[in-house]
Order: structure tokens, then C-alpha cells, then sequence
């Protein structure tokens, strides 16, 4: 009997796709974990002290005893400034860590024992008393984490004065709640005076005249506090240059209206010369009209808009304010005649002697609003001579201020364990100014170029040559001769199930490479992360597709996505494992599309369009989302004590980390993915949105190239994936067609 065998192109490749593939599997899995191997050792490589005793090329080492693991010990010692020394003993060679007790997933310090097992540190630690800091070993996790000993800390005061000229001479600073501020000059003069912190942590003095008359002063200062006994006495401040002026102006001139001349239209027009940088406030009849900054060269105008001024003859003058707080005084009165005209503010009677109406020496004097009343206030009282129109506040600085409230126990760790303590979370994140400045920028938009050549481009090449070939089957349990109609496809739980499932799933994650603890403050932390996960969700995916559903007509579908939840799991354990702050998280973790009636998804009916336009909106929202919550952290304070504040910024954060983490993942053109169906659609706006997605997640996450983030093994694991990607596509487009010819 004659066989007939094809010996057709088309048969001799399907012959070989069962060895071809297998090939191919072995060579991807292989490649794959070189460069697996790659990404750890370059991850080692950054983080491993290089070892001093390694033997020379072509030497056998010598083997040597591996010490036995020693339970670690740690000191420090009461210190009078922010920064000390931590010292103590462990295992030669371990990893140690500080633990920060304010955020505990970051740290104070890292380092490692030497030869002899000895091993410090410096640590940045706030005032308080009785303070304990926690050492953990890295090397050997068996060893129990230790406590050290109680020690106090009480670092020097600092001022928030700017250096120059000192308005109304008035002095403010940081310090320790409850603490007595002493400040005091140094060089020929040795004057002092002495303010109270209040529990907010701020103290405020005036320099009294008779100590601190008009010059150039070098401030300095120090604090003392009962509540830090084991510290009489904190270090001194670094100097602050200040220049107090007590010298009062000269009365400006008043060029225009000329006195004796007569007004027919309004709005008036005034204007003279003065003292540089000066408020001038004009009057008529003692009440004030408008003011104006004197213009470097020495002139300034302003005008009576937005008043009318009464018919009759009306006596103007001037009076100014110098930039340090003082006030001259007034013009000589100048009489006026108005032309008849409607009034509608009259000003009201002339008082003996016009004279400037300061609030407060240290803000300039706001220009008053039109009144319809006949008085438009009282006449202000002269400023006090002497000490330079100094207004409300402390006294002139003889004796401390009392705040008035009780004095906390540790600053750093005062409220931690109540419900407006802080956690510290997301106080790492840089503002948008620091964002923008310097070159922070540009190494970030070339980090996403590197995204897109490195990682884009290759897994798309990759992709398209093996076309599905290493996808994955179940296999069937029940028969291979089993219809597929036999089969239950019935999902183990509900969409909305899956989806709140995965959204708690994507909380404890994230609340986990934060770091958590056991007080209210950390309660309040995991309902800021709940918050933000949420809103992560709805605004940057459920809300666009919702949007674009209603565009095309189409209905909206939730479900989990797996393929974002693992990648949760997989960021939060790289974040716990390297200690990276800000952590690496990822928020999004439902996956929403469009159906048609029939029940088809925008992939099942293969509408490139649509899909396309969705995912853009998906990625899009995401990023502006995660931008707008970047920028609205930057702008709350920081270290308060408000409820509300605090969880405000908590859950900005989230928002913020949560959906450029996210973004990442999201851009990657594999799978079901956006990221796939904005490929299809358009390239370009995959690249457009990859490059400044990257960008923003470099600025945020790592700051510049000097940050401890691992940028470095991060761009080493890029090509080493890239070398994979591109080997497995010159293999199967190249190689193995070659082979089988």
C-alpha cells in the first residue's frame, strides 16, 4: 500500500509547531529568569556593602566559621539636638534597621555590623521625653526586634522670621510645646528676651525698643522644658540676620489736587512722592479714601473710585507707612473745593488731626471699602512712640507668655495615639514647585521614554511573534470527549460580590506596604486609604466609561480585575521588602466596559473604535486624577492637629501613590488591559500618555536621581527584559523559520 505524505511548506510548519513550541517555551522561561536573576542581583548589588575580604581571582576562598546569630542591642543617648548617634552590637555582617516609630514602614536609619559586630548610626529624632526607637535585624528575621532604652531629646528652636527687616520688630518661631524660648543677640549686644511656645508648637516675641533699638542684629536661640528634665537646656538655633527700623517716616508729598484747587469730576485722582516701599493712605476729612505703594523710584497714585465725594470745601491730606511697620506723620492739610454732585458716602466730621489707621504693624493696613453710611469708622488712634508702632501681640518682651494651655508630654509623639495624631503618610511626597524645580522634570519625561523603548515596544514585538502560543489551557478534569455545553460557567460570586471583594483586597494591600499599627490615629489612616481606593476607582475608571457608555449608547459592566490585583500583591511585597517610602502601591482594581444589548463586550465584537476611545478616557482620568490629587496634597498643611485635615491629605495620598502606581500597570499594551486597546487604536496617544504617566510617577515616587528609590535596578531590569522580549522575537521570526526550511 502506498502512503502519500504532503510535503507542502504549510504542513512541514504545522508539523513542527508541537517541538517548535515547546522549544520556544523552554527558551522563554529561560531567558525569563535570567533576567529575573538580573533584576535581584542588580537589587542586591545596590543594597549589599561590598565585601572587603573577597578572595583574588583564580583563589579558592578559605572557609571560615559563620557566626552564630546574636540577639542585637541598641543605644542612644539623651541629646540636646535633632540628630544623634545609635549605637550598639549584633551579628557581624547583619542588616540593621531603625525602625521610624512615627511611620513605621520607613526608616531612621539602615547599616550594617562590622567584623567585630559593632554598628551606628545617625538618627533624626524630635524633642521629647522618654522616647524609644526600635532595631530590627534583616538578616536573621528569626531575632526579635529590640527596644531601646528610654532616652529625651531637646533640639534647638528654630525661627520662621525670614532674614531682612524685621516688621514691627516682631520675632516668630518653632519650639518645643510648653517650652521657654530665650532669645538673644549676639556680638556688641548681649540683649534677650524670652517667649512662651504655645501647644501648637509656635512662639512669637517683639523686640522691645529699649533692648533692641534700630540696627543689624544676629539672632540666635535656645529653649528650656520641665517636661524634658533629663535635657536642662537645648543647643543654640543657627543665627538669624535681622534689620529693625524704629525710624519713623517723613511725611510724603502730596502733589495732586493742589491746595486751593477746585474738582468738577470724579473719580479723584491723587499723587505725590514718598519713601520707597512705603503705604501711602490718602484723606479727606480725616476719613480714609485709598491707598497705594510707593513705586521704587519714590512716586505712588491712587484714586477716590468707587466713591463720591460730597460737594463743599474739603481739607486732603497723607499719611505714610514705612515697609518696617512705622508711621510718619500726616501732610499739612491741603483745602479742596468739590463742585456740586450727589453724594453717596458722606464723610463724616473732621476730627482735630488726621492720622493713619494701623491694625497691626506687621500687615499693611487694608484700603478701606466704599460705605454708604455717614461714618466709615472710627478715627484710628496715633501709633505709639518709641517702639516703632508696635501693635497687639506679646508684650515689649520682659517677661515669657502664657499660652494659657497645659504643657504636652513629647513633641513628634504628642496625639499619636488619639484620632488626630499624624501617621506620617505620604509626608515624603514633594509639592508641585518642588516637582518642577531644578531638572527633576527632565530626568522624569526620559525615565518614560525609557518605559516606552524598554518595556512597551519590546512586549508588543514579543507578543506579536508568539501570537498566543504560550497561552495557557485549563485542563478538563471530567473527559476530554465532555461537551462544551456540559460545562458550568457559572462564576463562583456575584460581579458586584467580585468587585467589592477586590476593592477590599486593594485596601489591605495598600494599608500594608503603608504600615499600620495599634492606635486611633492608624484607624483613621485605613479609613483615608478606604476613602481614596474608592474614589480612585469611581472617578479614574467606573465615571469615564460610564460617560462614554452614555455617548455610544451602550451599557456599563464591572468586574474584578485579577490581573491588577496581583500586581497589588506583587508592588506591596517589593515595597515591604525594600523599605521604599513613598510605598509603591496600586488602587485600581476594577476593570469596567462597554456591552452591547446582545450582551457582546467592545472585544468580543471587535470594535477597535470604541475600545480605544474607552481605554484613552480610562488612562486619562486616571491620570489627571492622580495629578490633581498630587497637587492638592501640596498645598494642605502638614503635621496638624485637625481630624479632618489630616485624613484629607491621608486620602490624597492614596489617591495620589494608588493611581500612579496603578498607571503604570494600566499602560502595559498585554492582555485585557487598556493599555492593549489603546494599542489597537492609536499608537500614538499610548506613547503620549505613557511618556507623561512615567513622568509624573517618576517626579512623585523618586523625586530626582539622588533619592534612595531604586531607580538604577529598575532600569537594569528594563533591559534585561527587553533583551528578552526581542531574543524571543528575532528567535521566532528569524531562527526558527530558518530551521525548519
Amino acid at each position: 500500500m502506498t502512503v502519500l505524505t504532503d510535503t507542502t511548506p504549510s504542513s512541514r510548519r504545522s508539523a513542527a509547531l508541537t517541538g517548535g513550541a515547546r522549544r520556544r517555551a523552554v527558551v522563554l522561561v529561560a531567558m525569563s529568569s535570567l533576567a529575573l536573576g538580573i533584576l535581584l542581583a542588580g537589587v542586591a548589588l545596590r543594597a549589599a556593602p561590598v565585601d572587603a575580604a573577597t578572595p583574588a581571582p583564580g583563589l579558592a576562598p578559605t572557609p571560615t566559621a559563620t557566626a552564630a546569630p546574636v540577639a542585637p542591642t541598641i543605644t542612644v543617648a539623651d541629646s540636646d539636638a535633632s540628630t544623634m548617634s545609635a549605637r550598639g552590637t549584633a551579628t557581624p555582617g547583619a542588616k540593621l534597621r531603625i525602625l521610624d516609630p512615627q511611620r513605621p514602614a520607613s526608616s531612621l536609619c539602615t547599616t550594617t555590623a562590622d567584623a567585630s559586630g559593632s554598628w551606628g548610626c545617625t538618627i533624626a529624632v524630635p524633642s521629647g521625653a522618654d522616647q524609644v526607637v526600635t532595631l530590627r535585624d534583616l538578616t536573621d528575621t528569626a531575632l526579635a526586634d529590640v527596644d531601646s532604652d528610654p532616652f529625651s531629646v531637646l533640639a534647638a528652636p528654630t525661627f520662621v522670621t525670614s532674614p531682612g527687616l524685621a516688621v514691627g520688630a516682631v520675632v516668630k518661631g518653632a519650639g518645643f510645646p510648653g517650652a521657654s524660648v530665650t532669645v538673644m543677640a549676639t556680638g556688641a549686644s548681649t540683649a534677650q528676651v524670652i517667649a512662651r511656645v504655645s501647644s501648637a508648637g509656635a512662639w512669637q516675641v517683639t523686640l522691645p525698643s529699649a533692648s533692641f533699638p534700630s540696627g543689624r542684629y544676629a539672632l540666635r536661640a535656645e529653649q528650656r522644658s520641665t517636661a524634658v528634665p533629663a535635657v536642662p537646656v537645648s543647643s543654640m538655633s543657627s543665627p538669624l540676620a535681622l534689620t529693625i527700623d524704629r525710624e519713623a517716616p517723613s511725611a510724603p508729598v502730596l502733589a495732586h489736587p493742589a491746595a486751593g484747587s477746585t474738582v468738577s469730576s470724579q473719580p479723584l485722582v491723587f499723587d505725590g512722592s514718598g519713601e520707597p516701599g512705603a503705604i501711602v493712605t490718602t484723606y479727606v476729612d480725616s476719613n480714609p479714601v485709598c491707598q497705594a505703594t510707593v513705586a521704587r523710584g519714590g512716586t505712588w497714585r491712587c484714586t477716590s473710585a468707587g466713591l463720591l465725594l460730597p460737594a463743599g470745601t474739603r481739607t486732603v491730606q497723607a499719611a505714610q507707612r514705612d515697609a518696617a511697620g512705622n508711621y510718619g506723620a500726616p501732610t499739612k492739610g491741603s483745602r479742596i473745593t468739590f463742585t456740586a454732585a450727589q453724594p453717596t458716602a458722606t464723610p463724616g466730621a473732621a476730627s482735630p488731626s488726621p492720622v493713619p489707621a494701623p491694625s497691626s504693624p506687621a500687615e499693611p493696613q487694608q484700603t478701606p471699602a466704599p460705605q454708604t453710611t455717614s461714618s466709615p469708622g472710627a478715627t484710628p488712634a496715633p501709633p505709639s512712640s518709641g517702639d516703632g508702632g508696635a501693635g497687639p501681640g506679646p508684650s515689649a518682651g520682659n517677661g515669657p507668655q502664657d499660652p494659657g494651655g497645659t504643657a504636652p508630654t513629647t513633641q513628634g509623639t504628642r496625639e499619636a495615639g488619639s484620632w488626630t495624631g499624624t501617621t506620617g503618610f505620604g509626608s515624603t511626597l514633594p509639592t508641585l514647585r518642588e516637582g518642577l524645580a531644578g531638572g527633576s522634570w527632565l530626568w522624569a519625561l526620559a525615565l518614560g521614554l525609557v518605559f516606552i523603548l524598554l518595556i512597551v515596544a519590546p512586549l508588543r514585538l514579543a507578543a506579536t511573534a508568539l501570537g498566543g502560543r504560550l497561552a495557557l489551557r485549563a485542563r478538563r478534569f471530567t473527559g476530554r470527549n465532555r461537551a462544551h455545553v456540559d460545562r458550568d460557567d457559572t462564576p463562583l460570586v456575584s460581579p458586584a460580590t467580585g468587585v467589592a471583594l477586590a476593592l477590599a483586597g486593594g485596601i489591605a494591600l495598600v494599608a500594608l506596604a503603608v504600615g499600620v499599627d495599634d492606635q486611633l490615629r492608624y484607624v483613621r489612616l485605613g479609613a483615608a486609604i478606604a476613602v481614596g481606593v474608592v474614589v480612585l476607582n469611581g472617578l479614574g475608571v467606573v465615571l469615564p466609561t460610564y460617560l462614554a457608555g452614555r455617548r455610544f449608547g451602550l451599557g456599563l459592566r464591572l468586574r474584578f480585575s485579577a490581573r491588577m490585583l496581583v500586581a497589588a500583591a506583587l508592588a506591596c511585597l517589593v515595597t515591604r521588602l525594600l523599605g521604599l517610602d513613598p510605598p509603591v502601591v496600586l488602587g485600581v482594581l476594577i476593570a469596567a466596559t462597554l456591552v452591547y444589548p446582545d450582551g457582546r463586550t467592545l472585544d468580543e465584537s471587535g470594535a477597535v473604535r470604541r475600545g480605544g476611545i474607552v481605554a484613552a478616557a480610562q488612562l486619562g482620568s486616571v491620570t489627571v486624577v492622580s495629578f490633581a490629587a498630587w497637587v492638592a496634597h501640596g498645598l494642605l498643611p502638614a503635621d496638624t492637629t485637625s481630624f479632618v485635615v489630616e485624613m484629607t491629605r491621608e486620602t490624597l495620598a492614596t489617591v495620589c501613590l494608588a493611581g500612579l502606581g496603578s498607571l503604570i500597570v494600566l499602560l502595559v499594551p498585554v492582555g485585557g488591559l487598556p493599555g492593549r486597546a489603546l494599542y489597537s487604536w492609536s499608537r500614538a496617544t499610548l506613547v503620549g500618555l505613557a511618556v507623561v504617566g512615567v513622568a509624573a510617577a517618576g517626579v512623585v515616587f523618586a523625586g530626582d536621581p539622588a533619592e534612595t528609590f531604586p531607580v538604577v535596578p529598575l532600569v537594569f531590569a528594563s533591559i534585561a527584559f527587553a533583551v528578552v522580549a526581542v531574543s524571543a522575537w528575532v528567535w521566532i521570526r528569524y531562527v526558527e523559520p530558518a530551521t525548519e526550511e
